[in-house]
């Protein structure tokens, strides 16, 4: 099974990822450059949007991924397009250390909120959205999976 399983920007100006099995240098890039390219062309149209990273599942990260993931975050110049980002975990302690980071690195994050499943995520995403004037999407059917699929 692919690191990206599914990248759906279909739900502008909600992105939406999913990412199941080993993650790899190769499958991160896949999701690094469809992000980039989402996020550039943004700034050219002067478009804000809210992205969603759906990491429910067993998602195993190598220290030469981490490492990759980094080095690559490192290079990175902060973009103000990005309202905001929704990672949504099965996990209760992956949420809550998530959470805590983005207290202490406010200054470094843009905006991190966690979730335990879609119809969560997309409670937030739009609320992210109305507060920066902008509507939602009709409802997308990621949004409505509780149990990932």
């Amino acid at each position: 099974m692919s690191y990206l399983n599914q990248f759906d920007e279909s739900g502008w100006p909600v992105v939406y990822a999913r990412f199941e099995g080993p993650a790899s240098i190769e499958g991160y890039d896949d999701f690094a450059n469809r992000l980039a390219t989402v996020t550039a062309d943004a700034v050219k149209r002067k478009r804000r949007f809210v992205c969603v990273l759906d990491a429910r599942g067993k998602i195993e990260i190598s220290a030469d991924v981490r490492r990759h993931i980094a080095a690559w975050t490192a290079k990175q110049q902060k973009v103000d397009v990005a309202l905001g980002s929704i990672v949504i975990f099965d996990s209760t302690i992956l949420r809550g250390v998530i959470t805590a980071i983005s207290w202490v690195s406010r200054e470094q994050m843009t905006s991190v909120s966690t979730a335990a499943d879609g119809e969560q995520a997309w409670r937030i995403a739009c609320e992210v959205l109305q507060a920066a004037g902008l509507q939602a999407p009709q409802r997308p059917a990621w949004a409505l999976a509780r149990s990932g699929t």
